[in-house]
């Protein structure tokens, strides 16, 4: 059976995101103790899976399960690798279908039309340092207000005509290097606590250390917008935009 379970996703600013929680107004609020085993994800997972494939209709964004099949994307070890994460974020739509030799099922992505499988069960895993994720999520608040308050249209190839979600807010001088001066002199956390459903946040003892990294970041951080191709095979690198 294919294409049981349909979901589509809409990440457009007014979306809430699971991992802006991490945000140091409003941890406190959301700092909900030890992290999950990966055993016990794998369990909830599978339920949810499950629950999706006997669904009769599409899910929306609006569905009880929306936000945790988007969080266990980003949760894949490939989605910090630029050449790859394309396909566990800005998803149009998921798929659940039988498994191979009908075992189990399987997630499927779709990203601009192109469909791909993806292993939940690897999904699943605790990262082993969620550091990066922690560290956008602190400014995340930021480039949404960029990308709100800028014309779309890529300062790469000058593309304009596409959906709002396939614009990325970019640095201009990269973010691994704004976070790779940070720590010059500061030592990396090494613990964090979790965030329903599948995220990571600083612990309460590092609260000092994210505010310190917002002002860093915010005083180095210079931003465009890039179409999501553009973007995705810029990497690391310090571009030049077109003029606007």
């Amino acid at each position: 059976m294919v294409g049981r379970c349909k979901q589509t996703l809409n990440l457009h600013p007014s979306t809430p995101y699971l991992f802006k929680k991490t945000h140091l107004k409003i941890i406190s609020i959301y700092f909900i103790g030890n992290m999950p085993t990966k055993t016990e994800i794998i369990k909830q997972t599978r339920e949810i899976i499950e629950e999706c494939y006997n669904e009769p209709t599409s899910i929306f964004p609006e569905h009880k399960h929306f936000a945790y099949l988007a969080a266990l994307c980003r949760n894949h070890p490939s989605a910090d690798d630029p050449e790859h994460s394309w396909r566990y974020v800005n998803i149009d739509e998921f798929m659940v279908t039988d498994g191979v030799n009908n075992r189990g099922r399987s997630l499927y992505t779709v990203h601009n039309g192109e469909t791909n499988i993806i292993s939940w069960n690897k999904c699943c895993g605790l990262k082993q340092n969620p550091l990066t994720d922690v560290l956008r999520d602190i400014v995340r608040e930021d480039t949404i207000q960029f990308k709100k308050e800028s014309d779309l249209y890529c300062r790469e190839c000058g593309v304009k005509d596409l959906p709002y979600k396939r614009f990325h807010v970019d640095h201009i001088y990269p973010f691994s290097k704004i976070r790779d001066e940070f720590f010059l002199k500061r030592q990396k956390p090494t613990k964090f606590g979790s965030v329903h459903p599948i995220g990571y946040c600083l612990l309460p003892a590092d609260k000092k250390l994210g505010e310190d990294w917002y002002t860093h970041h915010k005083e180095r951080a210079t931003y465009q917008i890039l179409c999501d191709k553009c973007n995705m095979s810029k990497g690391a690198k310090v571009s030049v935009s077109l003029p606007i």
